[in-house]
């Protein structure tokens, strides 16, 4: 009697010991993985940011060129502006 209740001592021993490692692998595992997700920033691999010094500012005027098709707005002659800006820094 005492032997097959050692024996069942035992057996739920092992199994819960069994399912404690499975979860701490599984941890683990997350953990490396979530470690290895958390790498670098896009930005600050491809070195996207300008730092740019107000040296050489000339002054940029837009000419209607009657041109037939889509006029275009006042945002995107700013960005076409900023970005004709910011090639002419060498």
């Amino acid at each position: 009697m005492q032997n097959k209740i050692n024996k069942h001592i035992y057996r739920g021993i092992l199994i819960l010991s069994f399912i404690v490692l499975n979860v701490l692998i599984l941890y683990g595992i997350t953990s490396v993985l979530a470690y290895l997700k958390t790498g670098a920033d896009r930005s600050s691999m491809l070195h996207t940011e300008v730092k740019s010094e107000n040296v050489y500012l000339p002054k940029i005027t837009w000419t209607n060129l009657e041109n037939p098709g889509r006029t275009i707005s006042n945002q995107e002659l700013n960005t076409l502006q900023d970005n004709y800006l910011k090639s002419l820094k060498i």
